[in-house]
């Protein structure tokens, strides 16, 4: 529920920002997190912007200190969110690339907040934990071409490392082709009432053959080859398997240069891995259709079931983080026999 959802990110894992970044199909899952967060939560409207400037809303999520007593109020903690499509890849195979660079507003999104102050907040009841920015990203739906792809994966986990915020938590969802001939076509000559019966796929056999006879037009088979490579860096960069900095292969990101460039291990953030082709490739139904579009869902659709797996896998994460905690901490009688 938006109730468990806000207590999971604002007071089990003390999120104070959420940052979207990616293509058209990561502002989906931007559209469906506030769809599922609902007007109880959510403080400040969407509006979609077609411009590469960002969006921003926020939802507002209640919190009580825990060590109030139980007739003292419970706050509100706002948290700001922020969604911007990325300028990588090219719209179309014939089309020049772009440059793919985190835009200065996320990087200071990610950047700006009060980790130093959070000490200080008599409102937070989990003192010993840094105030987290959660964020989700996603390259894959604008790329053609294989080098492109693996230059840009690189310089995207190199700028987190940059980015120097070892607390936060990073994620990067995994791509999901279309499916072609997806219904409706054509809204006027649509039976809305019979609607539009298409089964999913029974296997990722079928939907692996589909791939390859028809995928081939919009280089939807190439797909599960980014996920795999992502999959394979994001666990080196993780196990801080060098050399692996795309500066290493002169491919240096948009606005760096005034970025320190020692590489210290210890500014490494650990990225997780959304992984939401299973759940979605056979998922032929639901998608927008009308004019063609085949790659995108409606929502609500299967993409709610995109954020209700990383919800999931966030309860799961607050669970280890809390244990790691307390394997970490030292009691106060063996600090003052010290």
């Amino acid at each position: 529920t938006a109730e468990e959802m806000c207590h999971l990110l604002a007071s089990k894992l003390n999120v104070r920002k959420i940052a979207f970044y990616g293509d058209s199909l990561t502002m989906s899952q931007y559209e469906s997190f506030l769809n599922l967060m609902g007007t109880s939560f959510v403080t400040s409207s969407f509006s979609e912007n077609p411009s590469s400037l960002p969006s921003r809303s926020s939802i507002a999520c209640p919190t009580k200190d825990e060590n109030a007593s139980s007739s003292s109020s419970s706050s509100s903690i706002t948290i700001p969110i922020f969604m911007q499509k990325d300028t990588g890849g090219s719209y179309r195979p014939q089309d020049p690339r772009t440059e793919y660079y985190f835009s200065e507003e996320l990087r200071s999104f990610l950047r700006d907040d009060d980790r130093d102050n959070h000490h200080h907040n008599t409102n937070n009841h989990r003192n010993d934990t840094p105030p987290r920015t959660l964020a989700i990203f996603n390259m894959g739906a604008h790329y053609h071409n294989t080098t492109w792809y693996h230059q840009d994966m690189r310089i995207l986990l190199h700028s987190l490392q940059r980015i120097g915020r070892t607390a936060d938590l990073y994620f990067f969802r995994t791509n999901v082709p279309g499916h072609r001939h997806c219904h409706p076509l054509n809204d006027k000559f649509f039976d809305w009432d019979r609607g539009t019966r298409d089964r999913p796929y029974d296997d990722i056999e079928e939907f692996m053959a589909f791939l390859s006879s028809e995928g081939a037009i919009f280089d939807w088979e190439k797909f599960p080859m980014w996920n795999e490579y992502s999959a394979e860096w994001i666990e080196r960069f993780n196990a801080r398997d060098s050399p692996w900095s795309p500066w290493k292969y002169g491919e240096r990101g948009h606005g760096d240069n005034n970025d320190n460039d020692d590489d210290d291990d210890d500014d490494y953030p650990v990225v997780h891995l959304l992984d939401v082709f299973p759940m979605t490739a056979l998922r032929r139904d639901g998608h927008r259709a009308i004019d063609g579009d085949c790659l995108h869902y409606v929502n609500p659709g299967p993409v709610d079931w995109w954020n209700r797996l990383w919800m999931a896998y966030l309860d799961e994460l607050s669970d280890v983080l809390e244990a790691q905690k307390v394997k970490n901490c030292v009691p106060k009688e063996y600090l003052h026999w010290k």
